[in-house]
């Protein structure tokens, strides 16, 4: 009887430490990354690290459509400033938006390419029509997106895909929508 209840003491022992320890199932909240950081004043996801470009499409652990990277690059350039922010996540948005499009798919390649084009039109709102620094957020949030061999071949491969769109813009429709 005494072997039987120290058995017992030891089987308590063991599964209050595994318990403690993230109750044995190989993780802990210690082990556990960060759900987020704070950049600029911004929540971002953590640094996905190697994985960022393990594929095309990358790593975006909170689904907002942008890869977490980028998501930090740009709140840590960007963040500082509302408008510019906002008009980086726009653009990298769209432009990611290009990476998980099918090209055999050809609405959804017009769709995606028309996408693009209203986050430049979002993008010169946001800066109340500075063409210079909305070029330069375009043109940044484009590196930081398409910055592997394989991601400047999806792009190319949408865009070669596409068909002449047509009609043109509302200019009286919001763009940032």
């Amino acid at each position: 009887m005494s072997t039987r209840l120290s058995s017992r003491y030891i089987l308590l022992s063991v599964t209050l430490v595994l318990t403690a320890c993230g109750n044995g199932s190989g993780s802990s909240s210690q082990a556990t990354p960060s759900t987020s950081d704070t950049i600029n004043g911004i929540q971002v996801p953590p640094d996905p690290g190697a994985a960022a470009n393990a594929t095309i499409v990358g790593v975006d652990v909170n689904a907002n459509g942008l890869r977490d990277e980028v998501e930090r690059s740009i709140a840590t350039k960007y963040g500082s400033s509302a408008n510019q922010y906002q008009a980086a996540v726009v653009s990298a948005k769209a432009y990611q938006t290009l990476l998980i499009t099918d090209q055999t798919n050809i609405n959804a390649v017009n769709d995606a390419l028309q996408a693009s084009s209203k986050a430049a039109g979002c993008s010169m709102q946001k800066l109340s029509n500075d063409a210079a620094t909305a070029s330069h957020i375009a043109s940044e949030a484009y590196l930081l997106t398409y910055n592997t061999p394989e991601r400047i071949g999806k792009r190319k491969a949408v865009v070669s895909a596409s068909s002449p769109m047509s009609g043109n813009a509302d200019s009286s429709v919001d763009l940032c929508q």
